[in-house]
């Protein structure tokens, strides 16, 4: 038998078929994955609303600025071989070939992931970076030049080439003019 608790749980979950049942446990929050600050600022403001000592809440207060406010440089991805930490300014661009996800770093390497590309998108800061075709996203401090040729093209600091749709071919030469 569960009994209530004094402690808030917010679950975070890819699935949302367990939503009601997380509500059996008395949840204060329910945040489907992948998940943006927004949503977890949305879910701990639910619980800072709710009555807990002063001191409580300024711990967690004091914990979710800092959380919030933190630049996270290093991601964390899963491969096939295990876990990559990588720095996000090293990531060139990010290619989608169906569930997976073709990392190509600016060292040369590429890491492959089973993650689709908007998992990926979401895990990266999308202020610097854009996703000029539908399977494509490439950092913006790496754009080299745009290629009109071939319905255009983003040339990037490594000499590859990323295709850019007709409907963000605006978006494109707005953010590289």
């Amino acid at each position: 038998i569960v009994q209530r608790t004094d402690l808030k749980i917010i679950f975070t979950t890819a699935y949302d078929k367990y939503a009601l049942r997380a509500f059996d446990y008395w949840a204060v929050g329910y945040v489907l994955k992948p998940y943006s600050p927004d949503a977890i600022r949305r879910a701990v403001e639910r619980v800072l609303n709710q009555d807990l000592p002063k001191t409580e809440l300024t711990k967690i207060s004091g914990f979710m600025e800092t959380l919030m406010n933190r630049p996270k440089e290093i991601i964390s991805l899963s491969t096939h071989d295990g876990i990559e930490r990588i720095n996000k300014i090293n990531i060139l661009r990010v290619e989608a070939d169906r569930a997976y996800c073709k990392i190509y770093l600016v060292d040369g390497n590429n890491i492959i992931v089973s993650k689709s590309l908007s998992a990926v998108e979401s895990i990266i800061d999308c202020s610097k970076f854009f996703r000029p075709h539908l399977s494509h996203l490439v950092n913006l401090n790496h754009v080299k030049r745009y290629h009109k040729n071939d319905g255009g093209s983003i040339e990037l600091s490594d000499g590859s080439k990323t295709p850019v749709s007709r409907r963000n071919k605006k978006a494109v030469l707005d953010l590289i003019g």
